[in-house]
């Protein structure tokens, strides 16, 4: 999705100013506030900026104070995010997104790629979460054109079949956290389709929730 207006920039910042703060440290810092947590009511505004080791700007509540990375030249923007909601004490949350001025599913992701999927889903992994391999959604049925033995275009009837979802969830005690990722190159002619993270989230864990 594109990334919000200007005016939705709390502490915004372009990258020549934050020089350390490139996208794979941002991701590693945050992987290690993930790690901190032992109970998901560790998880305060306080503990993000100390972990994180950033101050956040912005009005509390949601979406929540903010810290925002610009990239001039590929225009791709990366943002920390604190969020909570008055009197639901389970619906606090940390993120960060990977967005783009245009649209960040199809632009090429290599300047926010240097840390893929799997390094996020093994570093997971490693601190004891467990991922929720049960999650599937399913294609509807459809046609798919193919060529006969006539050289005829014919529409063949396909059924509905379990796929991927493009994000995963995990779990460790009440905590929880999700990765949203896609191709680093959308084209499906692109020898480039490792898996980049677009969000990573943590938040709490609740039995109910897919």
């Amino acid at each position: 999705m594109p990334a919000p207006p200007e005016s939705r920039y709390p502490g915004l910042h372009m990258q020549d100013e934050v020089p350390d703060m490139s996208p794979a440290e941002m991701g590693r810092r945050f992987l290690q506030l993930i790690d901190s947590l032992q109970r998901y009511d560790q998880l305060t505004l306080d503990h993000v900026q100390e972990i994180m080791r950033l101050k956040l700007e912005g009005q509390r509540g949601r979406p929540g104070p903010q810290f925002n990375v610009r990239m001039p030249e590929s225009g791709w923007h990366y943002r920390l995010g604190f969020s909570e909601t008055e009197g639901e004490s389970d619906q606090t949350m940390a993120e960060l997104d990977f967005l783009h001025r245009e649209d960040a599913s199809r632009v090429d992701m290599a300047p926010v790629c240097a840390m893929d999927f799997e390094a996020y889903h093994q570093a997971l992994l490693a601190m004891g979460f467990q991922e929720r391999e049960d999650l599937v959604s399913y294609e509807l049925q459809h046609y798919v054109p193919f060529t006969n033995a006539r050289g005829e275009t014919e529409h063949r009837l396909m059924p509905a079949q379990p796929r991927p979802l493009p994000y995963t969830y995990y779990r460790r005690g009440d905590i929880s956290a999700s990765i949203r990722y896609r191709p680093e190159v959308a084209s499906l002619q692109s020898d480039r389709r490792r898996p980049c993270v677009m969000r990573i989230a943590v938040g709490f864990y609740e039995k109910h929730q897919p």
